[in-house]
């Protein structure tokens, strides 16, 4: 399964990228938008945050994303 996740760009200072956690997998991101591929069917949660020099540049998003077992494009 496929789960895309797309967000408000955010003008914090110096962002140097986007962080995304969905349950196990982690990635890292310049694009306010990313895919995740291959995503067993579950319930997880989605964090997105925006990363500067400092560290987390407090802009953080969190959502609950349940991907069904239905075959494909369900």
């Amino acid at each position: 399964h496929v789960v895309t996740a797309a967000w408000a760009d955010v003008a914090a200072a110096n962002l140097q990228y986007y962080q995304l956690t969905l349950g196990n997998k982690h990635t890292r991101t310049l694009n306010p938008f990313y895919t995740f591929d291959n995503v067993p069917a579950g319930t997880y949660t989605l964090k997105v945050a925006a990363v500067n020099a400092a560290g987390t540049a407090g802009v953080e998003a969190e959502a609950t994303v349940t991907v069904s077992a239905g075959g494909e494009d369900t």
